[in-house]
């Protein structure tokens, strides 16, 4: 049985390092993502986990967030960043951060390639999964969130 509340701590702990490293930024953890910001533009990666535990790790921005966010990551200046700039960016965050989470939801845990895209309204959903956890964070004045979603499915005989 995975204790959410270690697996809470552990995940915070993970992407204040993550995000303030690559940026050199603080990363602060909010109740929640305020209403008012929700009806935007939102860039989304997830990556999947197999093994001893099967889900995914999902991480939300901000569209001007991950911009931002590339545009330091990358040296980009004033270039316009481009949707393989921070969607590169965006899915490398999410590969490290669930690289770093695996092992403490179960043992001999493989990740899958990330994947990136561009949505509305941080209404990102994995199917065939329930949201296990989620974490809000403002970070460079916008927000981003953190989820892990537990599949429900029996994938033991696939693997």
């Amino acid at each position: 049985m995975v204790d959410i509340e270690h697996i809470q701590s552990e995940l915070n702990t993970i992407t204040k390092m993550i995000w303030e490293s690559s940026v050199d930024s603080k990363v602060l953890p909010v109740t929640c993502i305020p209403d008012n910001i929700i009806p935007c533009k939102t860039h989304s990666a997830c990556v999947h986990i197999l093994g001893g535990w099967h889900g995914s790790i999902s991480i939300e921005c901000e569209q001007t967030l991950t911009e931002k966010v590339a545009r330091k990551m990358l040296h980009l200046g004033d270039k316009k960043v481009t949707k393989e700039d921070w969607s590169s960016v965006l899915k490398e965050l999410t590969n490290v951060t669930g690289g770093n989470i695996k092992s403490l939801l179960g043992h001999n845990c493989i990740l899958s390639t990330p994947n990136a895209w561009e949505g509305e309204n941080f209404s990102f959903k994995v199917p065939e999964s329930t949201v296990f956890l989620t974490l809000d964070f403002s970070f460079l004045e916008s927000y981003f969130r953190v989820r892990i979603h537990e599949s429900f499915l029996d994938l033991d005989g696939l693997i």
